[in-house]
């Protein structure tokens, strides 16, 4: 039917650059085939016959009620989200954007115990949205802004997928939108991948309008998308490239166009080309410039040391993130094998999709990028599924359609949002931090209760305490940025996050590292090795003996 219409909409409008040419509906200047009448003496020729043409009833738009019904779907990625907003990284983001609205952007690591150190904030704007949303509102004020974000993000992907499915299918498409969106609730959070996300999505969109509309206004928006991107996640800008360069490509090479037919577009890629070198130059625009956008580049590899972080090893098959890998991926070669001379799928999806999916295997906390690169592929195959209307399926074709069953369904939305949502935001009005190896609470209440000089004070801590010190005012020895602490970062001769591994593996004795560094105190987890050496070290006495950590301080001092 979607080829039908667009056939019959050629002969009334303009082609568009995604249409393809149509041949004309006659080959002779007149009538149907040609047939004209010859004019007989003095009378005048007979007008030429005008073909009636029916057109097809343009499809209406989604029912009201089954839109609404679909929407309700999307509660339920939320309320998954409200449960892991809170997240440990949260403490050093705040400490940041404290940091910056207070004294500037930070050139020298304000953190570390260690002198003239470099630092480069790759994600300022994150934080300094998170430490206003917290001046604000508390840690309701992060909740809310983790959830906007989650909520424009579910927007973009559904302006993205409302360009692949009919207007009077858009159930189904909230019904994708919603479970994708599913697939993302362990990465929303405070931290920046969110942010990412965001713009990964709206820059697809945009690359789609331009290639269906040859409208160069929309390229506009992406070097915009670039300055923001390195100011957000400065780590994730080259995705900006990895997402735009694609679209350059129009198919294979004419000896090989036999392997594949992918479908073409007829945009001018000159104009594009000028953006994506224009997103290159305008990315420099950040407080830390090339180092900004050399971030990843300047520390990669640093964070996967003897595979010490758990979201820095390889994605399993039989995980939760593998089956989702192994599902998406499936789907999208069947649909890639199944339209192989179908001319449905572009090439640019096709390249999206495998970069993605091979950088999702890589590690954990790269699984994401899957669920955003598998969209257009996804889309193009669902965009004509038909299912039964969600009213039907629910039992709501009892009532009459119009505003009180409309009224009904957004009034059970609103229970749904208070319930699941909104119930746990007002929770953590009162959230206070438990006290433990993360958030050593009882830790910093002693520390603060004897006056210790945070400007001072040399303190050891191990990699998930980091953050909650630095927000508390206290420099640490260590904190879960690890690429802050390479030396292709902070400039210095030793790698710090190599040397705390080593550390905390035993490969350098624990004992050295406290004799180097002269701690005054030592916040150490249970059972580590740092523990076992204090317990025969002399010079220092516990402190402060949680269920998960114990302080410990210098004997002369305390007693």
């Amino acid at each position: 039917m979607a080829g039908e219409r667009g056939r019959m909409v050629d002969a009334v409008t303009p082609r568009t650059s995604e249409q393809p040419d149509q041949p004309e509906a006659s080959g002779a200047p007149w009538g149907i085939g040609g047939l004209a009448s010859r004019p007989l003496g003095r009378h005048r020729p007979a007008p030429p016959s005008t073909p009636s043409v029916s057109y097809p009833r343009r499809p209406s738009r989604t029912n009201r009620t089954t839109f609404l019904l679909a929407m309700l779907l999307l509660v339920i990625p939320f309320a998954m989200a409200v449960d892991s907003i809170l997240d440990n990284d949260m403490w050093f983001m705040l400490a940041t954007g404290r940091e910056i609205v207070q004294s500037g952007f930070p050139y020298t690591n304000p953190f570390m115990f260690h002198p003239d150190c470099a630092i480069v904030i790759q994600q300022w704007v994150p934080c300094v949205a998170l430490y206003l949303a917290y001046s604000l509102l508390g840690y309701v004020g992060i909740g809310v802004l983790v959830l906007a974000l989650f909520a424009l993000l579910a927007f973009l992907t559904c302006k993205l997928a409302s360009l692949f499915f009919a207007r009077d299918n858009h159930d189904v498409m909230l019904v994708v939108v919603a479970i994708l969106m599913s697939m993302l609730v362990s990465y929303i959070s405070a931290r920046p991948s969110e942010w990412s996300m965001i713009l990964i999505v709206g820059e697809l969109y945009v690359l789609e309008k331009y290639r269906r509309t040859n409208d160069k206004r929309y390229l506009l928006l992406l070097p915009l998308i670039s300055i923001f991107h390195s100011n957000m996640h400065a780590s994730m800008w080259v995705l900006c490239f990895a997402f735009a360069v694609p679209y350059l490509l129009s198919g294979l090479p004419r000896r090989l166009s036999s392997l594949y037919t992918f479908k073409r577009y007829d945009y001018d890629r000159r104009w594009l080309f000028a953006a994506i070198v224009a997103m290159a130059i305008v990315g420099l625009i950040n407080p830390y410039g090339v180092n900004g956008v050399m971030y990843l580049v300047n520390s990669f590899g640093s964070a996967d040391y003897r595979s010490q972080i758990s979201e820095m090893n390889p994605i399993k098959i039989w995980s939760f993130y593998g089956f989702v890998i192994a599902s998406l991926s499936a789907i999208c070669l069947y649909e890639i094998g199944r339209r192989r001379h179908a001319a449905t799928i572009a090439l640019s999806d096709v390249l999206i999709f495998a970069g993605t999916a091979l950088v999702s295997c890589t590690y954990i906390r790269n699984y994401w990028f899957i669920v955003l690169g598998a969209m257009p592929i996804l889309f193009e195959a669902l965009g004509a599924v038909r299912l039964p209307r969600i009213s039907n399926l629910l039992g709501f074709e009892v009532l009459r359609d119009g505003p009180v069953k409309r009224a009904a369904i957004l009034i059970i939305f609103a229970l749904l949002i208070a319930i699941f949502v909104g119930r746990p935001l007002d929770e953590e009005r009162d959230y206070v931090p438990t006290d433990s190896s993360m958030t050593p609470v009882e830790a910093i209440e002693y520390l603060d209760a004897n006056g210790v000089d945070k400007g001072s004070v040399r303190i050891f801590n191990h990699f998930n305490s980091g953050g909650y010190l630095e927000w508390n005012g206290y420099r640490c020895f260590m904190d879960p940025r690890p690429e802050l602490w390479d030396s292709g970062i902070t400039g210095q001769s030793v790698d710090y996050y190599q040397e705390y591994v080593d550390a905390t593996l035993g490969s350098i004795t624990s004992s050295s590292i406290i004799d180097e560094y002269d701690f005054d105190y030592l916040i150490v987890d249970h059972n580590s090795n740092m523990e076992k050496a204090l317990d025969v070290d002399p010079d220092y006495t516990v402190l402060v003996d949680e269920g998960t950590y114990s302080l410990w301080g210098r004997t002369s001092t305390t007693g």
